[in-house]
């Protein structure tokens, strides 16, 4: 059962690779930050802003579009190696937790368990998302 993204307390994304340079968006309490981090390095790239409503409306959106809450925890291609490294945590609806998921030269999909084996293909969607943190942060293909 998919559970629906009403409102969002934080999400933290996390994307790079292997000896390269990590990017990071972080919202939480209505504000957001990016940032970089490259061998255990920390640089702030961007004082903290406001998140304006609109943005906060699309992120759940998409969140929700790509059935975000019934992600796998991992999802992982053991046959590339040198890739792309991703981690996207929520804290969502007023939950005690966060859900963390990550990924390791693969994105999420979802296999439907209603008996049809159906895969829902969530990569198209992902990319929309770090296409929004590219349009909240002013920056073009910062997150790709």
């Amino acid at each position: 059962m998919v559970v629906k993204i009403q409102s969002i307390e934080y999400l933290k994304f996390s994307i790079g690779s292997y000896h390269s340079e990590y990017r990071h968006f972080i919202f939480e309490d209505g504000f957001f930050t990016y940032k970089e981090t490259q061998f255990d390095m920390e640089t702030e790239i961007n004082p903290i802003g406001y998140l304006d409503k609109d943005f906060y409306i699309k992120l759940i959106e998409i969140l929700n579009k790509t059935q975000f809450t019934n992600w796998q925890r991992k999802y992982e291609d053991v046959n590339i190696v040198d890739g792309t490294e991703w981690k996207l945590e929520v804290k969502y609806n007023n939950r005690k937790t966060s859900k963390i998921t990550f990924g390791y030269n693969q994105f999420p999909l979802i296999i439907e368990k209603d008996g049809t084996n159906k895969i829902i293909d969530c990569e198209k969607d992902f990319f929309k998302m770090m296409k929004l943190f590219n349009q909240i942060i002013k920056r073009k293909l910062y997150f790709h």
